[in-house]
């Protein structure tokens, strides 16, 4: 791997030029409606990434599929710049090893059952082109152009088993792999003779991060058949941060005002190591089944303990995440009154960011949850969520976007489902 320009991104965010670039949400298009919420949440039908206890609580198959689009605006004084750009969201493959059909005509309930999940889905990305000028004393205007594309994505394994349809703990291992193309280029413009120096650096990395899970179920309530009506649910998860290696690659060149070239440093494949933070999280989700529900999250991560040998001088902070959501369906049984079923999302997040000079993220989220009712009463998904934040710096730049996930669920109840024949 050698050092090469960089390819125009798809997204241009001046932040994503510390750590590892922007991180991407553990959290599919249904919770995104709920502000990301996802430490308790669990649901039959649709799979969650962010605590692998849920998936006990799974019931179908489900398959997911989430694409996303984003516009962000950057402004600065008078100047703005627009950009837009879509991306893969998620796939998941999710399914319970025991299908509740075999044992409703075996007339026997387990107490325990196992979920387990295969997705990919985006990490981080990087994404930025920046032009700075500035007046350094000796050298006059001096301008300076950053530029950075690539990210990171996820490959996760995850299972999750639950007893006696309380107490559910999973563990899910996840395969970051990815790569990051920067390009520095400094140019003095006042001084006669001055050389324009340009650095680019290349870095491929892979790492396995594991992150635990657990959910513990609180009936409040059920009905004359036996059957819950109200629950309580609490979760929490904590990530066990891992050193990802990987290698990068150098070149660092002077060009004078006659175009000549000079390589003053260049490396191939250097060996690099970066640190992942800790992270822990512990949240609740309060549900009248199938017509209201309401959880709220809390996250903290231990940024300080990020280390990135490639840019040793970088430093982050800690930071503390709160989201929370609410879901509400006026009538899941109102059947030819399609409005009526539909479930209604809205939500909200404040998250503090570890980078130098940005302030805290902040914004809101709505979403719809359209059920498909396919052939044996099969029901399926479409979600759809549309989060809008934004972000302050001590600069003045102001980073506002919105973005709109749609996500498709797919269920199925006949995987490992054994038939009868008289």
């Amino acid at each position: 791997m050698t050092a090469q320009e960089v390819s125009n991104p798809t997204r241009n965010s001046p932040f994503s030029r510390f750590g590892i670039g922007d991180i991407e949400p553990l959290a599919y298009s249904a919770q995104l409606g709920m502000g990301g919420i996802g430490q308790a949440y669990n649901h039959s039908h649709i799979a969650s990434p962010s605590n692998p206890a849920a998936l006990g609580a799974l019931r179908y198959t489900s398959y997911q599929v989430g694409v996303g689009v984003t516009r962000t605006s950057l402004e600065q004084g008078d100047e703005e710049n627009d950009n837009v750009d879509g991306q893969l969201q998620n796939i998941s493959l999710a399914f319970p090893l025991q299908n509740s059909l075999n044992e409703v005509l075996d007339g026997r309930d387990s107490k325990f059952r196992i979920g387990t999940q295969l997705a990919v889905a985006p990490y981080s990305n990087v994404g930025y082109n920046i032009q700075v000028a500035s007046d350094e004393e000796g050298l006059g205007t001096v301008e300076s152009n950053f530029e950075g594309s690539g990210g990171f994505y996820r490959l996760q394994f995850a299972g999750g088993v639950e007893y006696d349809r309380r107490a559910r703990f999973g563990v899910n291992f996840t395969y970051v792999f990815g790569r990051t193309n920067t390009e520095s280029l400094v140019r003095p413009t006042e001084v006669f003779g001055a050389s324009t120096l340009t650095e680019r650096n290349a870095f491929r990395g892979r790492g396995l991060e594991t992150l635990l899970g657990g959910q513990y179920d609180f009936i409040l309530e059920k009905n004359s058949d036996g059957i819950t009506k109200r629950v309580l649910t609490v979760g929490a998860t904590t990530t066990i941060g891992a050193s990802f290696n990987g290698d990068a690659s150098r070149s660092l060149i002077s060009t004078n005002q006659f175009f000549l070239m000079d390589t003053l440093a260049f490396t191939v494949d250097e060996p690099q190591v970066i640190e992942f933070p800790n992270k822990f999280g512990l949240g609740a989700y309060y549900r009248v089944i199938n017509k209201f529900a309401i959880g709220f999250d809390i996250e903290r991560v231990s940024y300080g303990d990020f280390r990135n040998s490639l840019r040793p001088l970088e430093e982050l902070t800690d930071a503390t995440n709160v989201r929370a959501g609410v879901e509400w369906t006026p009538d899941s049984k109102a059947f030819g009154q399609y409005w009526k079923q539909v479930q209604y999302r809205a939500g909200g997040f404040l998250n503090q960011d570890p980078r130098p000079g940005v302030d805290n993220e902040r914004g809101f989220t709505f979403g719809l949850g359209l059920p498909i009712v396919r052939p044996r009463e099969e029901v399926s998904y479409v979600n759809l969520s549309l989060n809008a934040g934004y972000l302050d710096t001590s600069s003045d730049i102001t980073q506002r976007y919105v973005r709109l996930v749609a996500g498709f669920t797919l269920t199925d109840n006949t995987w490992f489902f054994k038939r009868r024949f008289n």
